[in-house]
């Protein structure tokens, strides 16, 4: 396990991860070809299953979020911010090696209640695929998302274990929310998981959100064709 879960808050870590694989495998490729003396590289590509969770905080729910990513199969976890609420890293890091053990691979990036109090959003939300985000503009509505140059989208997972909050009514009518789960949904906690090259196809991903009672109140699915000629 890491030991320094520090980093800044990233929005769009995702995308960035899923295009970073999909170009790492170009290059891979790419360089095979180019030696033909040597035998060329397995095409097929492994597949990776993320789990992205915040604000977690210490017990019982917390332990239970981390038990359902252990379940699940999670290769590697993202935990973008507000890590115990008691500023103790060293009960927060011993939560987690009791479950996941001190070599799992766990990335952290601090949040706002890691550096001082305020009130946050616990939810787990998505928007739609996004062709302007400071516009606010739609670019599909389906739950395929493919991701191209210039298109992304937003999700907060922020179910981690500490608390769970209501809908809030005006941010609930704009239009690009393509799912929302909070207290007034009837939201428990859990994890929003990914898995990246999906039966190692290069540039396919399927996600989900599952809470620690095994309900999905989100499902979706990935198409990388940021690379697409």
């Amino acid at each position: 396990m890491i030991s320094t879960r520090s980093n800044f808050f990233l929005f769009y870590f995702l995308c960035l991860f899923f295009c970073l694989l999909s170009c790492a495998n170009s290059h891979q490729e790419e360089t095979a070809s180019e030696d033909t003396e040597e035998e060329p590289e397995s095409s097929e590509v492994s597949e990776v299953k993320i789990a992205f969770i915040g604000d977690q905080g210490l017990g019982e729910n917390a332990q239970a979020v981390l038990l359902l990513m252990q379940s699940e199969g999670a290769d590697v976890v993202f935990h973008q911010g507000d890590f115990d609420y008691t500023d103790d890293p060293d009960a927060w890091d011993n939560q987690i090696n009791e479950i996941l053990g001190e070599d799992f691979p766990y990335l952290a990036s601090i949040g706002n209640h890691d550096e001082t109090e305020w009130e946050g959003y616990q939810t787990n939300s998505r928007t739609y695929l996004m062709e302007d985000l400071e516009n606010q503009v739609i670019s599909s509505t389906s739950n395929n998302l493919v991701l191209e140059k210039g298109k992304t989208f937003v999700f907060v997972s922020g179910l981690g274990g500490n608390s769970i909050r209501e809908e809030d009514d005006e941010l609930a009518l704009n239009p690009w929310w393509a799912s929302v789960y909070t207290e007034t949904q009837g939201a428990d906690y859990g994890a929003l998981f990914c898995t990246f090259n999906v039966d190692q196809m290069e540039g396919e991903g399927n996600c989900y959100f599952k809470d620690i009672n095994g309900n999905i109140p989100d499902e979706f699915t990935l198409t990388s064709e940021v690379n697409a000629e």
